[in-house]
């Protein structure tokens, strides 16, 4: 499921959307990598793991984009999703909270992106970009469900 629509995002999203994923996803790699090596020859991979590889990853990306909550970017659902996840420690309320950034989005006005070029009725839709990431978590949900189940 994650492969899948991980594929549709990057061959349907244009902007800055590729680069920021492409920063978080490395950082991610990365972070993974050094925390399994720090738990030895048996890793274990919980919620508590992946938050605090998230939220290390995250802090990378901000390293490299000004965007944050509130500005109607994929920031609005993934800085939600890490900070959840690592807080949280659970893989549904992570979901949860990627999703109310991402559907937020449609009340806020764009400061930066492409939507800073839209005429902003009131009216617009959730910042595609940030529901991309919900999109994305979701399929991440679905495929642990279906392992556990």
């Amino acid at each position: 499921m994650l492969i899948v629509r991980a594929e549709l995002i990057d061959d349907t999203c244009g902007g800055t959307l590729g680069a920021i994923y492409s920063i978080f996803l490395a950082a991610l790699t990365t972070e993974v990598r050094r925390l399994a090596l720090e738990q030895g020859p048996n890793p274990t991979a919980s919620p508590a793991f992946w938050g605090e590889a998230a939220k290390a990853a995250l802090e990378t990306l901000k390293l490299s984009t000004a965007a944050r909550v509130g500005h109607r970017t994929v920031m609005d659902s993934l800085i939600p999703f890490a900070e959840a996840l690592a807080t949280e420690k659970d893989y549904e309320r992570a979901y949860k909270a990627t999703k109310a950034g991402g559907e937020g989005t449609a009340k806020l006005t764009a400061k930066l992106g492409r939507a800073t070029y839209v005429n902003d009725d009131g009216n617009l839709p959730p910042d595609p970009g940030a529901m991309s990431f919900v999109f994305l978590v979701k399929g991440m949900l679905e495929g642990l469900q279906s392992v556990s189940s």
